[in-house]
């Protein structure tokens, strides 16, 4: 156990059942402030990575970003159904014109995403670092010793 956390090995070997981790009550009350209770600022991204981790604080960061994003459709759908007469050529062009703002929309969200995305993770240290990485595996997933057939080594095998 020298060098390793002592949870999830103590939840491997059946000594831990359940764990709970409990909330900070002074953070949590700080969150609310700056978060919940100030709903025309932006999210304490930090303050929620800091406190819940990466995993989430990138979820509400793309889902801020998402939700800020929907804004250039609804208000240009909103205008353009303003402005469409009710004659059947009318709306289907204004159909096709909507339908190619947002194929436009769609990709320019997404290059935006990819660069948003990409300097969080820089900020957060996980620019390098595979998905896979970043999740624990779980203490009841266990592999079967057996002697590889590439490398003659010992490894666990997962069938």
């Amino acid at each position: 156990l020298e060098g390793q956390p002592i949870i999830p090995e103590l939840a491997a070997r059946g000594v831990i059942q359940q764990l709970f981790p409990l909330h900070e009550q002074r953070i949590l009350k700080r969150l609310m402030k700056s978060w919940v209770q100030a709903v025309c600022e932006a999210q304490p991204l930090d303050d929620i990575c800091d406190y819940f981790g990466v995993k989430i604080a990138m979820y509400f960061a793309w889902l801020g970003f998402y939700t800020s994003a929907m804004v250039y459709p609804a208000v240009f759908g909103s205008i353009l159904y303003t402005f469409t007469d009710s004659d059947q050529t009318s709306q289907d062009i204004s159909c096709v014109v909507f339908a190619i703002f947002n194929v436009v929309w769609a990709t320019l969200f997404l290059e935006e995403w990819k660069r948003r995305g990409a300097e969080f993770a820089y900020k957060w240290g996980t620019l390098d670092t595979p998905a896979e990485s970043l999740e624990e595996p779980r203490p009841q997933f266990r592999g079967t010793r057996r002697i590889s057939p590439v490398t003659s080594a010992e490894e666990f095998y997962y069938p």
